[in-house]
């Protein structure tokens, strides 16, 4: 095609394009509709499903979050007490030494955990 034009004068043209998100700008999906007709629709019904399964994905993400949340409170709370009941336990049968440990674990347990979470909020 342009072999009889001198190599001075010939010019190269590339066009790129490209777009973000699921669905292409408006002139590009008309013309996606004029070469297979219909196809416009099943990129909007595309778009519409994964946007559906995005949300659905992020709603079972926060629900697992709170789970966990509320599952580490338990937990913290159960070994919370049962450190505490030992340490009544052997203060009762005069192991002062052991119920004060057991209480010191306890406590800083707890503490590390609160100082956490408040570094967490800010």
């Amino acid at each position: 095609m342009l072999e009889g034009v001198p190599d001075e004068t010939r010019v190269a043209y590339i066009q790129a394009a490209s777009f973000k998100g699921p669905l292409p700008p408006p002139a590009l999906f008309e013309r996606y509709d004029a070469v297979l007709p219909g196809s416009a629709e099943r990129i909007l019904r595309l778009a519409e499903k994964e946007q559906a399964h995005r949300q659905e994905w992020e709603m079972t993400v926060l629900r697992a979050q709170k789970s966990d949340v509320r599952r580490g409170q338990w937990m913290g709370f159960a070994l919370g007490m049962t450190g505490m009941i030992v340490a009544a336990v052997c203060a009762l049968y005069g192991l002062p030494y052991v119920a004060g440990a057991s209480l010191g674990t306890v406590s800083v347990g707890i503490l590390t955990a609160f100082l956490r979470s408040r570094s967490k909020d800010d």
